[in-house]
């Protein structure tokens, strides 16, 4: 019983040696070249910053990156419902031209469409159609561009006691002033 027991013992040990090698072995082969890369891109389009994160060589990644950046960009354009670019019918086009003319699209804008439409046959919450709602975001898109090419945008911002109120009332007491006042964020309760 005592010699099953040593022997037991042993070749546990044994094999709690083998796994703690083995991991030792696959942690030092993955840190000989590879460390954790990560970029957030603010330049691919969809109005959005896109975080990108692997772990690999500095030159894989750099490689994975520029792939990346290509394929946000072009789907970016193909996707661009406020702009018609050269060469791609994207759904600027089919908005503009599906109601007088059959619009060309290409494989991957035909998928995603087919693929959104098997979406909404499971979700019917999911719709691509929703052109009206769209259209009302971009008016006031568009409208907020203007608005913002017009006008300043000024933010005072400080700890308690800096002066804040005071710039503010001098800014409003000046003569034909056109500002408006907001606080967008305070810690304290108002006074």
């Amino acid at each position: 019983m005592k010699k099953n027991i040593k022997s037991w013992l042993i070749l546990s040990s044994c094999f709690l040696l083998l796994i703690i090698s083995i991991i030792f072995f696959i942690q030092s082969r993955q840190s000989t070249n590879q460390d954790q890369q990560n970029i957030t891109l603010t330049d691919v389009g969809f109005d959005t910053p896109v975080t990108f994160q692997a772990q690999c060589s500095q030159e894989d990644f750099e490689k994975y990156t520029k792939i990346l950046k290509q394929v946000f960009k072009e789907n970016n354009k193909r996707f661009d419902q406020y702009n018609a670019y050269s060469g791609i019918n994207n759904v600027y086009t089919i908005n503009h031209q599906a109601g007088s003319q059959p619009v060309a699209v290409d494989d991957t804008t035909l998928d995603c469409i087919k693929l959104a439409l098997q979406i909404h046959e499971i979700c019917p919450k999911f719709d691509i159609s929703y052109g009206n709602v769209m259209d009302v975001w971009h008016t006031y898109r568009e409208e907020g561009m203007k608005l913002n090419e017009k006008g300043l945008l000024i933010v005072i911002s400080g700890p308690s006691g800096v002066g804040k109120g005071t710039i503010r009332k001098a800014l409003f007491n000046r003569p034909g002033h056109n500002l408006d006042f907001s606080v967008s964020m305070t810690t304290r309760s108002p006074r």
